[in-house]
């Protein structure tokens, strides 16, 4: 048997998935070749679809909510988007339109939340999830946002020495 990447693809997801499609042996992304892409930009290479991340957010939400109606959970839930997964701020300015909160896993993150603070795309009381190996400047930069107001940063501990 001869394994290939496309036979581990077939056996683990189907593929192709949404705007994918094959055509003469080479796959496309809505209609556009990624062949020509890789030849023009290398690789390896990585794709972003905007749409693709409010998609994604709001199919999260409606699982949430089948499951809140099937069981009859009156709780809330708040969609936290991991800016881990994409840094540009145009995605991470496209999904808090979409009314979500942000969770960060590096004092970089931090950054990125205090730049979209100062252009007012962020407000004090967005839910913050610090999540992640807290260096001392990531922490501190955990604790600067709490010194400026910010009301609903949830610091999640990753071993003991963070708590002190």
């Amino acid at each position: 048997m001869k394994n290939t990447y496309l036979n581990l693809t077939e056996q683990s997801f189907e593929f192709p998935q949404n705007g994918f499609e094959l055509k003469n042996g080479f796959l496309l992304f809505h209609n556009v070749s990624l062949e020509h892409l890789i030849k023009k930009y290398g690789t390896p290479f990585r794709l972003f679809y905007l749409p693709n991340v409010v998609e994604k957010i709001k199919q999260a939400r409606k699982l949430f909510e089948k499951g809140f109606n099937k069981y009859n959970y009156t709780g809330t839930y708040q969609y936290c988007y991991c800016t881990k997964s994409n840094h540009f701020s145009h995605i991470i300015k496209k999904a808090l339109n979409e009314n979500v909160h942000l969770e960060t896993s590096s004092s970089f993150d931090i950054d990125l939340i205090l730049n979209l603070y100062k252009e007012n795309k962020v407000n004090k009381n967005l839910i913050i999830i610090c999540n992640g190996y807290k260096t001392e400047k990531y922490l501190q930069k955990i604790l600067y946002l709490n010194n400026i107001g910010f009301k609903n940063l949830m610091v999640i501990l990753d071993n003991k020495p963070e708590l002190d």
